[in-house]
């Protein structure tokens, strides 16, 4: 039970470390990540926001396999235990960020308005 809950502490960090300076770390091996256009209502466009915050404030600074997370779909944050759909309190993404609490993006601020409300709405109203 205490390797599964660090495992997800761990995986929680990985996701959430940050540091706003490019779109993919060109000495590590990862693929560019490709610019995400938001359009539509609902569903898909809460996950779209949402994806744009992790996008631009998670996945930037890792490397190699934590790169992963940037080809997550929705479901699969879910499945990962990482959120928990209707309940941000519960969240452990949610959890972990600065304007809650938390510590992530590591050495950055809190999440803008806008960032931090596309994560809370793609929770709080998350719908497959």
């Amino acid at each position: 039970m205490k390797i599964v809950s660090l495992f997800k502490v761990v995986a929680v960090l990985m996701v959430l470390t940050g540091c706003n300076q490019q779109t993919y770390n060109s000495s590590s091996g990862d693929a560019e990540l490709e610019s995400v256009t938001c359009s539509g209502s609902g569903a898909a466009l809460r996950w779209c926001l949402a994806q744009q915050v992790i996008l631009n404030q998670c996945v930037n600074c890792h490397t190699n396999y934590h790169s992963n997370y940037a080809d997550f779909s929705s479901e699969d944050f879910v499945d990962n235990d990482l959120i928990l759909p209707g309940n941000s309190d519960d969240s452990t993404l949610f959890q972990y960020l600065i304007n809650e609490g938390g510590t992530m993006p590591k050495d950055g601020s809190a999440l803008n308005d806008a960032d931090y409300d596309a994560i809370l709405n793609w929770i709080e109203l998350y719908t497959q």
